[in-house]
């Protein structure tokens, strides 16, 4: 007997030691889970035919390893007992890093969009029948009844018993609040309907929780280089806003995830590379076209925060930073009145320099966040001392430990950096090193011409996941910056290369796929940033107008016809496209040697939608899609032309009556 309980003990402990399914898995995020008590799986197909095999419903979670409520939720209910014997009897449990399947998460995500009529987020919590059809959406679940839910013990129960007697209710979807079509958007259309959900006194868009929503802010920059003041104001107004609150991190640099409040006073402490390097580029853009230096300063700080924090030992970037930093959220950021006070004395600034000082940072005696603490933003005009105080305060921050930061290298959110670092690169012309760099690791880590690219790198290896459109679409976009930067024709060759195992692996007419395995549809929607198939369609435009490929142009126009807007807001990308197409992208071919001469001038021009290229022509020739209209050598004339017919050839309903005139003035 003595023998056999101690067989029966080391069999315990060998499963218990093994943990679940995640413990081998790539991913940080699923190793995270793999010593709960639940028995999770990773999403691949011995989970699927497990939950048909035993007609099991499938609980689904999808997060990633910053997530701070993914942490939240992993506690309360993940490493409980109760939670995991419920999930363990009655269900298949997959959990997901989106990051590892965005084209999983980006489906999941546009399904609870329309079922609540609401943003979705992380973690985001699905019950699904063994043939994927959803159930329950839902993301942060308490264990027991709060934050207004019912719990997630309740969701459990319920939906076992009403899996096995074979009634579960259906979802309703919510219906589309408005339907307006691709032909009758026009820039007034756009502006009325962005105004309609502008916050004129903070800035930016709708209440809290307050996103960036860099894809809005782009489509209002390139309406501003169109002449539409209005969108110019909203988007200035909005950067300003941003540049000085807390959503920044005024010490050091690079934006947090969101603003808990409309004023963007405390924000959620995560940062992301793909919204800083969106940010970033846009910042970059509006320092170039008005000379701001704060705007310099944003996205030129940000740059080096991201270098010196996210930069991992194989060149790429990480993927995100934690909210938590040893154990408290927010901790690496936050400030204590008393211990600023003491150590700005001790640089040697007087008492009222001091109050100064902290008032204009809001580090107040009762703190503003936290008991004591306070968050930095800034109020009023910067008093006396400024450059030593920020010296003292990154000196307080270099005695603190930098929250962690997910090692996961990913194609599309490294390619969205070199992107960036191409706009930062003409308000500052070291960063097209970096750029290059950046791009050559991007290809040496995850491209290989037989099998595609690779998601993501940990280290010197790629992962087994195969890149997605996103990942695809991102570093063509990459490519073709990187082109429009230096003129090195190796980038639209490979460009024109990555774009044709991108047509064959994800399209196939009128749709986009978001996975080489076609299961899933592109959907262009673009809350947390731009959708893949928008980056693809407008990727495309760019390299037809370079090359006048008619296919791509066939491409070009199917998927027009096949997205639709019907949310505007929640779509940005699409009417920027069709702004694009309605618009025209007119290219200018000249010799290298001109360029040379006059890149700056060509880089300041206001119309949104110019490519350049080389040309042995010793004049610059500009041509749109079908007729070449002017031959100059006077390049500062010829951009002033353009964007003088473009304002005033601007049509308020949209049509292409007013570019024909742009066309014939300019031949």
């Amino acid at each position: 007997m003595h023998y056999i309980r101690l067989l029966l003990a080391i069999i315990f402990m060998i499963v218990f030691l093994q943990g679940n399914a995640l413990s081998n898995a790539e991913s940080v995020y699923l190793r995270q889970h793999a010593d709960n008590p639940v028995d999770w799986y990773p999403w691949n197909k011995a989970a699927l035919e497990r939950a048909k095999k035993e007609k099991r419903p499938i609980f689904l979670s999808i997060g990633y390893s910053t997530c701070h409520w993914c942490h939240v939720m992993e506690k309360e209910s993940f490493e409980d007992k109760e939670v995991a014997d419920l999930l363990n009897t009655h269900y298949v449990a997959i959990k997901v890093d989106k990051e590892e399947l965005p084209q999983l998460d980006a489906h999941y995500q546009t399904i609870y969009r329309n079922v609540t009529g609401k943003r979705g987020g992380w973690p985001l919590t699905l019950i699904l029948t063994p043939t994927l059809q959803p159930l329950f959406v839902g993301t942060y679940l308490p264990k027991e009844r709060g934050y207004g839910s019912k719990g997630l013990l309740y969701y459990l129960h319920f939906y076992a018993e009403c899996y096995h007697r074979h009634h579960c209710p259906k979802l309703r979807i919510a219906a589309d609040s408005a339907a307006e079509t691709n032909r009758s958007i026009s820039p007034k259309l756009i502006i009325t309907q962005i105004a309609s959900v502008y916050d004129h006194k903070y800035g930016g868009f709708g209440a809290r929780p307050k996103f960036p929503e860099a894809t809005l802010l782009s489509l209002l920059f390139d309406l501003d280089r169109l002449g539409f003041k209005e969108a110019g104001a909203m988007l200035y107004a909005t950067l300003d806003k941003m540049a000085r609150s807390g959503l920044y991190d005024q010490v050091e640099g690079g934006f947090f995830r969101y603003s808990v409040d409309r004023a963007w006073h405390t924000p959620h402490f995560e940062k992301m590379l793909y919204d800083n390097a969106a940010l970033i580029a846009l910042y970059a853009k509006a320092a170039r076209h008005t000379h701001r230096a704060l705007y310099r300063k944003v996205a030129l700080q940000s740059l080096a925060f991201l270098q010196k924090h996210f930069k991992l030992p194989n060149g790429l970037y990480g993927s995100a930073s934690d909210a938590d930093s040893e154990g408290e959220e927010g901790g690496y950021y936050l400030f204590a009145y008393e211990r600023v006070r003491r150590a700005l004395r001790a640089a040697g600034l007087d008492a009222k320099q001091c109050e100064a000082i902290l008032h204009y940072l809001s580090i107040e005696e009762d703190g503003t966040i936290d008991g004591e603490l306070s968050h930095i933003r800034l109020q009023g005009k910067a008093p006396e001392g400024m450059a030593k105080a920020w010296k003292v305060l990154r000196r307080m921050r270099q005695t603190r430990r930098f929250p962690f930061v997910d090692p996961k290298g990913v194609a599309s959110y490294n390619a969205m950096l070199v992107s960036a670092l191409c706009a930062a690169a003409t308000i500052e012309k070291g960063y097209q090193k970096e750029a290059e760099h950046l791009f050559e690791r991007i290809i040496a880590l995850l491209w290989s011409p037989k099998q595609g690219l690779r998601r993501y790198a940990t280290g010197e290896h790629a992962a087994q996941a195969e890149g997605t459109l996103e990942d695809y679409a991102y570093l063509l976009r990459a490519a073709l910056d990187l082109h429009e930067l230096t003129l090195k024709p190796h980038y639209l060759r490979f460009a024109t290369t990555l774009s044709r195992t991108m047509l064959t692996r994800f399209y196939d007419a009128p749709r986009w796929y978001s996975d080489t395995a076609r299961t899933i549809t592109a959907q262009i929607y673009d809350r947390h940033y731009t959708s893949a198939a928008s980056i693809a369609i407008a990727s495309l435009m760019r390299l037809e107008a370079l090359q006048h490929d008619r296919r791509i142009d066939r491409i070009i126009t199917s998927s027009l016809r096949h997205y639709h807007i019907t949310h505007l807001r929640d779509q940005p990308s699409l009417a920027r496209l069709v702004l694009m197409r309605r618009y025209g992208i007119i290219t200018i071919s000249a010799s290298r040697r001109l360029w040379q001469n006059e890149e700056a001038h060509y880089f300041q021009a206001r119309y949104p939608y110019l490519l350049r290229r080389l040309s042995s022509d010793n004049r610059y020739l500009a041509c749109s899609k079908r007729r070449c209209f002017a031959a100059t050598s006077d390049l500062v004339s010829l951009l002033k032309r353009i964007e003088k017919e473009s304002c005033d050839a601007k049509d308020q309903r949209g049509s292409q009556r007013g570019f024909r005139a742009l066309f014939k003035a300019l031949r």
